[in-house]
């Protein structure tokens, strides 16, 4: 879910979460899947949708169902809900995925599990605890299911510090740039100069391979939704490649598509385009730089 006020007034826009249709899915065991390919951003197509069975995250799986250990409230085209997604993934948790239509959001949604009908939420199939906002969410869910030793968490302030960067400078710069018409020079020179700085940033402080070094963390997990995003839809609709000065980021970025963890995640690319167009078409007043 959408945090501050970053995209007040339209929800979730840049996740584009509300075309999926209410549903549940206890998706295949990764033994009965076709193991993802190594991906690059060349190749992006996107993602396998969401399958019915139960889902066992990481890379080994019973024969045997294992029980539920999180219900993940989901809707497949959001990146706030693809955070949470690859982080069971990664930590091989049990779980199972409903899909939440959030232009109809159901009453029982609302009155059990969000009160403000976003997406992501969980519920832990133990203490029945709910949990709602992405962050916070992989948060826990390291805590609670990391075999070895909450090694997703990495330095806290170093973690703080690419999360509050990817949600407060990195999604806004990129949605202006995608939502801009060129109606004034100096204004699209502005958005694309937002842009370019907060991609500098990843650029010079990424440590590498990884966002905080060799070990793959949640500053990564939290990021990779909006730079999937940012590499498919600004070609397309802006006929810019964004990522090309920034060799590192682009190299962080085909390394970590490829992660199994985040290739089973991955969202299709035409439907990604088909929701983002509908906003592009818009005649969105921001009012200003990343404000809308």
């Amino acid at each position: 879910a959408i945090r501050g006020s970053i995209m007040a007034g339209v929800p979730c826009l840049i996740g584009a979460c509300f075309v999926a249709a209410t549903s549940v899915h206890v998706g295949g065991l990764r033994a009965l899947r076709s193991p993802p390919r190594p991906l690059h951003l060349s190749a992006y197509r996107g993602g396998e949708a969401l399958s019915s069975g139960v889902r066992m995250g990481g890379p080994l799986a019973s024969p045997e169902p294992p029980a539920i250990e999180i219900e993940f409230y989901t809707n497949e085209l959001c990146p706030y809900a693809q955070r949470v997604w690859i982080a069971l993934e990664e930590l091989g948790v049990p779980y199972n995925t409903i899909d939440i239509d959030l232009r109809d959001k159901p009453r029982w949604y609302m009155s059990e599990i969000s009160p403000a009908g976003k997406v992501p939420a969980v519920r832990d199939a133990t203490s029945r605890e709910v949990l709602v906002e992405s962050r916070v969410i992989n948060e826990y869910l390291t805590t609670r299911f990391d075999p070895d030793g909450e090694r997703m968490l990495a330095t806290g302030s170093t973690l703080e510090r690419w999360n509050e960067h990817v949600d407060k400078v990195l999604s806004p710069a990129f949605f202006t740039r995608l939502m801009d018409k060129g109606d004034s020079a100096e204004g699209s020179a502005e958005k694309q100069g937002a842009l370019s700085d907060a991609l500098a940033y990843y650029e010079t402080n990424l440590v590498g391979p990884f966002l905080c070094g060799e070990q793959f963390t949640l500053a990564d997990v939290n990021a990779i939704p909006f730079f999937q995003r940012l590499a498919c839809t600004l070609p397309h609709f802006c006929k810019v490649d964004a990522l090309s000065p920034y060799p590192r980021v682009r190299a962080w970025l085909e390394m970590t598509m490829a992660r199994p963890s985040v290739a089973t995640t991955l969202p299709p690319v035409d439907a990604l385009l088909k929701v983002y167009e509908i906003f592009v078409n818009r005649d969105y007043k921001f009012g200003g730089l990343n404000r809308n």
